[in-house]
């Protein structure tokens, strides 16, 4: 049926006149072809068309009325025939023929504006009918599931129409006879499946079967290879799947049945269903096609209809735009309103109605459009507001600008909002400087009564003032900012901060505030720029002396203390005293060595004297780590014996016993743990927390237990407030003065996050020095350095943690038994080899149980009474800043220390008897800051070092030589040192340690005379009573 492809050239043949086609397109035919193609052109008939990129197919039927395919090819760009065929006879002649001239004078046509020539698919392309296809092959997608054919007995006959997920009918292709006559094949899957055939032969005469067209007709045009390459992999592209759409093929048909320059179409909005109908009309007026798109394409819609001229006055459509942008209003409560707003279509609007909400019209938004009842659909005009950040400017809601955030937006988007169109903000509000600080602050004192202080409080800020109650007013209604002027003042800037710590009613109408003593030191503290104003002389006195921390009378003699207290002892007793008697707590911090427990003492004797008489009689509780139990114990009773302390500790404690029969208290952080229900229900005239910083985080369970004690005055004892972080300060504020430091919040906003992470701001820095320094006393060595001994020597104690004890316990049962038969009986031999075997496994588990097992690193393996010892003196000695020298006789013991340290990231230097650069470590160590601790062996270390970059040594373990210990202190207490040094001699109570030191004590002058090595030569200068004690429990 078909004839060869025929390939056209350009000829040079003269142009016929009566043809309305460019030359470069007649040239292509010989003239007589040509002209007789152009005459039948007027009367053929074109039918059966498919096309598609510059491809078309077409049955051409002429005077004869015998029809034949005819297929070509144009390029794009020249629109020249780049292929053609022809199903005549004269394709079989390799020529062209009029057929070919008709149908190409069908495709082409000029433009009338331009003169350009454009093809039919031009023209598809650009109607309105392309846009419809393209928009429901992009929402809806390529299936043909949705789509239905039905059979309309009225004039429509059959019907192709599409279905959303929801049933609802959302386009109608009805384009009559001709869907059957001509385009069956086009939507024969449908009808095939939806259709009965009997209905179809009754409707149409004819079977319901796929006409016999040329695949060419199907599909005429050419793929890329690209195309062709997935095409072979069983896949399409996504425009051949679009041209494939049955929304592509409708819009075709629709297209070629309402005639190609034709674009009929009505739009008619359903106000009542917030709906839109799109109807098409073929050449006769008749109904083609109904188009229904969901709301959230009205819009768009529209806008295509605007853009290809195709929306008529049914639709009203009003040719002004409406403008669109943003009000920018300052709240009640400070914050910072963005309202998307667009114009007033009503040209008689108030002059504060002129734009309105988009929020409140947001029914009313279709797309670009809005509708109003009485007017129809405005576009709207949108400003070049790309520069506006997305996340304060949104056309679909509106944005709050906190009032902490509004100087920092002013500052980034000032400019842009003065220059942008479509703002609308005050230019005032674009103006405002804010203000943060006062020029200084008056407060008038009043009076001072058993009720508190009472004060009247302005803040003056050069051209104008705010009371007090200005300030608290607007805290207490959320209100950021006092706008006076162009003046915007921050309430919630540092300066203002301890107004939020006030209670509900605090400032009265007349701008009074009645605070206590702890708040009345704070409001100072936190006032640099401070005036005062007093009534009488008496009055100004009295607050002088608060300030100062003066007690109100002098603090009660130490009479019934023993010894007597160092001057800056005596400083700190009459601050302890300052404190309590004003019914404050602090923490006292002084550095390691310098007597916090005496003055502690001081303050307890000094409560006893003065309330001799008080019935009942207060009570003290000290709280503390395990490892300084006894260490307190010992202190109270060799220098305050009249506190009658207990140890309430051990499986056998009984409170109430010890309550009423005990001054003072003294129990570890574990038991107060235990026992917080019995503890919580006694009031104490002083709590003393020890290692106060043991207990700083706030999640532990311990914190919780030691804020639920009731005391009248809480002492925190630490040498080292605060570790990592300001943090930790505030976590012992809180336990100690409760709110003091501000909440959470505002404690890290204004202190913790400048001071820790931000650029170490000086003045937050100084601003809390001012505000703990009433609560908080902390001298270093170097400051008393006159008043301190050379060295002073303490011997701390602790007990046997439950490893330590069995292993005690087997020793002495399965050795030290037999040992102990053989020394009662006079004619036996004394074991002395045994006997200094079994005292010395007896001492490593003093030291340390892993020890007895080689253990070199792993001091976790075990507890030990004195590891922890060790290990609390050994963090307040470095949090102070001091460095450490150990002694110990043990190399096993240094090495597990020395493997602490390590873990711990603490620099080290030790020397032993296998060392042999000694002269490199002791260097480091007295030249290096950053190397901490010293470890050395008694006997590698004894005589010939300098040590004297250290200020504290720790003696693990005892000789029984103290001459040996004296002269391994001297290498750090000797000429050149320039601190006082402080000596720790652990001793474990109820073991051979503590029946060594008695024995040391009584024989010392024997001892340091004779015994020259720790060996078993030592034990030949013991009796057998004191042999057999050393070996008993």
């Amino acid at each position: 049926m078909f004839g060869k492809v025929i390939h056209f050239n350009k000829n040079s043949s003269t142009t016929t006149e009566s043809s309305n086609l460019p030359s470069e397109i007649t040239n292509q035919f010989k003239n007589e072809i040509l002209a007789k193609g152009l005459q039948i052109a007027e009367s053929s008939r074109i039918s059966h068309i498919n096309f598609g990129r510059e491809a078309y197919f077409a049955l051409v039927t002429d005077s004869t009325g015998k029809p034949v395919y005819v297929h070509l090819i144009l390029d794009p760009t020249t629109k020249l025939l780049s292929r053609a065929t022809c199903g005549c006879f004269r394709s079989s002649t390799r020529t062209y023929c009029h057929h070919i001239v008709s149908l190409v004078r069908y495709i082409l046509r000029p433009d009338p504006v331009t003169g350009k020539l454009r093809s039919l698919c031009d023209d598809f392309q650009d109607s309105f009918w392309y846009e419809i296809s393209w928009f429901g092959y992009k929402n809806y997608g390529d299936s043909i599931l949705g789509f239905r054919a039905q059979v309309n007995h009225g004039d429509e006959g059959l019907r192709i129409v599409f279905m959303d997920k929801s049933a609802k009918e959302v386009l109608a292709f009805m384009p009559g006879a001709c869907l059957v006559d001509e385009y069956l094949y086009d939507f024969f899957e449908v009808i095939n499946r939806d259709i009965d055939p009997a209905v179809f032969k009754a409707m149409y005469g004819r079977k319901l079967k796929d006409s016999h067209v040329p695949s060419q007709r199907r599909r005429p045009w050419g793929y890329t290879t690209a195309e062709e390459e997935i095409n072979r992999k069983g896949m399409k592209s996504n425009r051949q799947q679009y041209e494939d759409s049955m929304w592509h093929r409708i819009a075709k048909v629709a297209f070629l049945v309402s005639g190609r320059q034709s674009q009929n179409f009505h739009f008619k909005f359903l106000e009542h269903k917030e709906g839109l109908i799109v109807e098409g009309f073929d050449e006769e007026g008749s109904t083609i096609l109904r188009f229904v798109p969901p709301r959230t394409a009205i819009g768009a819609i529209i806008e295509l209809g605007e853009k290809k001229g195709v929306i008529g006055e049914e639709l009203p459509l009003q040719t002004r735009s409406l403008k669109t942008g943003y009000r920018i209003d300052l709240e009640e409560d400070s914050s910072l309103c963005i309202t998307p707003i667009v114009e007033n279509p009503d040209p008689n609007a108030e002059a504060d109605e002129q734009y309105l909400c988009r929020i409140d019209l947001e029914h009313q938004l279709y797309g670009s459009y809005y509708y109003f009842p009485q007017w129809g659909f405005f576009r709207i005009e949108v400003p070049g507001t790309s520069g506006l950040p997305a996340e304060y400017f949104s056309p679909q809601k509106i944005i709050r600008v906190p009032p902490d955030q509004i100087t920092a937006f002013l500052e980034q988007h000032g400019d842009l909002l003065r220059n942008e169109p479509g703002i609308l903000v005050d230019d005032a509000l674009l103006q405002r400087k804010t203000v943060e600080n006062y020029r200084v602050v008056t407060a008038d004192h009043k009076s001072v009564t058993q009720d508190g202080i009472t004060l009247n409080i302005t803040y003056e800020f050069g051209d104008f003032s705010l009371t007090l109650r200005d300030i608290y007013e607007a805290k207490k209604y959320g209100k950021k900012f006092l706008i006076r002027g162009d003046k915007w003042v921050d309430t919630g800037s540092a300066e203002f901060s301890w107004v939020d710590a006030l209670d509900e009613g605090a400032v009265s109408s007349n701008n009074t505030l009645v605070l206590g003593r702890r708040e009345y030191l704070r409001f100072v503290a936190l006032h640099e720029r401070l005036e005062k104003k007093f009534s009488t002389a008496k009055l100004k006195e009295w607050f002088t002396s608060l300030e100062r921390l003066k007690p109100p009378k002098r603090p009660p003699a130490l009479a019934d203390m023993k010894g007597t207290l160092r001057g800056y002892q005596k400083t700190g007793y009459g601050w302890l005293w300052f404190l309590y008697e004003n019914g404050f707590s602090g923490l006292l911090c002084d550095d390691m060595g310098l007597g916090k427990t005496h003055q502690v003492m001081a303050l307890m004797t000094g409560i006893l004297r003065r309330k001799k008489d008080a019935s009942p009689q207060p009570k003290f509780l000290v709280i503390c780590p395990t490892s300084v139990l006894s260490h307190w114990k010992d202190k109270v009773n060799e220098y305050c014996p009249l506190l009658n302390p207990y140890v309430y500790h051990g499986t056998d404690r009984i409170f109430h016993e010890a309550f009423q029969e005990h001054t003072l208290i003294i129990t570890s952080y574990g038991i107060a743990l235990r026992d917080i229900e019995i503890l919580a229900d006694f009031r104490f005239e002083l709590l003393v927390l020890d290692e106060i910083q043991a207990v700083k985080n706030k999640a532990t369970k311990t914190y919780a237990a030691v804020k639920a004690l009731e005391a009248s005055c809480t002492l925190g004892l630490t040498g080292t407030p605060i570790e990592n972080s300001v943090s930790d300060l505030k976590s012992l504020f809180d336990i100690i003065l409760p709110g003091y430091l501000l909440s959470d919040s505002q404690f890290e906003k204004f202190f913790r996050y400048p001071i820790d992470e931000g650029a170490e701001d000086a003045v937050a820095r100084e601003k809390l020095a001012r505000l703990i320094s009433p609560f908080v006393l902390r001298r270093k060595k170097e400051q008393v350095l006159k008043e301190l001994p050379e060295k002073i020597e303490d011997v701390r104690r602790c007990s046997l943690s439950g490893d330590q004890l069995k292993f005690y316990r087997d020793l002495v049962n399965n050795q030290g038994q037999e040992l102990v038969q053989k020394l009662k009986d006079p004619d036996e031999k004394v074991p002395y080899m045994h006997i200094f075997a079994l005292l010395n496994y007896l001492k490593q588990v003093c030291d340390h149980p892993a020890l007895l097992e080689g253990e070199r690193t792993n001091y976790k393996k075990y507890s030990s009474g004195k590891w922890d010892l060790f290990i609390e003196l050994l963090e307040e000695s470095l949090g102070s800043g001091q460095k450490v020298v150990v002694f110990s006789q043990y190399v096993k013991m240094l090495e597990l220390i020395e493997s602490y340290l390590t873990d711990n990231g603490i620099e080290f230097a030790t020397i032993k008897g296998h060392t042999r650069r000694r002269a490199e470590a002791v260097t480091r160590f007295n030249t290096d800051p950053r190397c901490m601790v010293f470890s050395a062996s008694l006997r590698a270390s004894g005589l010939g070092i300098d040590l004297t970059g250290a200020s504290v040594v720790i003696h693990y373990d005892r000789w029984w030589n103290s001459a040996r210990e004296d002269q391994a202190t001297d290498r750090v207490h000797r000429i050149g040192q320039k601190r006082g040094v402080q000596v720790f001699k652990l001793v474990t109570e109820d073991t051979l340690e503590e029946k060594i030191d008695k024995i040391i004590s009584k024989k010392k002058e024997l001892m340091n005379s004779i015994v020259r090595h720790d060996d078993k030569g030592v034990l030949k200068y013991f009796t057998r009573e004191d042999l057999i004690e050393l070996m008993s429990i």
